[in-house]
């Protein structure tokens, strides 16, 4: 079983969504829709790449429940981000960085590693609908619940690993 976490934030709200997938045959996955949460952004003023660093927070908290309260056997974990700047923190939490940066990028990589963050395009991320509200009509023609139609397909084909 995979398990890919996608996780967005805009100035009013951040999303994580997972969708687990079953392997059934060698050509045939099934994926659901597991797990949304939107929270509000905070209200005094902060800014976007901060709110998606900590949407990343959330994206590893939402793994450790999910590993707590389910007894399912994940051989695989993805963290996906359209934050090329979020990606670039974790990478050099090693070095000297603000406080709330550092601190987010060390709970981060004590629940994930470098090698399980990936990038895709705002377009192609699901959690992205959840920062931007949609009508309830084009939330069942754009496939949300189901994921990226990509997910379905060969993870050879899947957007490539940060690192």
């Amino acid at each position: 079983m995979r398990l890919p976490i996608f996780t967005d934030a805009s100035e009013v709200t951040m999303c994580i969504v997972a969708y687990p997938q079953v392997q059934a045959t060698l050509k045939l996955t099934y994926v659901m829709f597991y797990y949304l949460k939107c929270r509000v952004a905070p209200t005094r003023h902060t800014t976007i790449l901060k709110l998606r660093h900590q949407a990343a927070v959330y994206g590893v908290r939402l793994r450790r429940q999910i590993l707590r309260e389910h007894d399912v056997n994940l051989d695989k974990i993805y963290h996906w981000t359209d934050s090329s700047t979020v990606l670039l923190w974790l990478q050099s939490a090693h070095k000297k960085q603000h406080v709330f940066v550092a601190n987010k990028a060390a709970e981060i990589l004590e629940n994930s590693s470098m090698d399980q963050w990936r990038h895709l395009k705002g377009i192609e991320n699901p959690a992205d609908i959840g920062t931007r509200g949609m009508s309830i009509e084009d939330l069942k023609e754009c496939g949300w619940l189901n994921g990226p139609a990509w997910l379905q397909t060969d993870e050879k084909k899947w957007p490539k690993p940060w690192c």
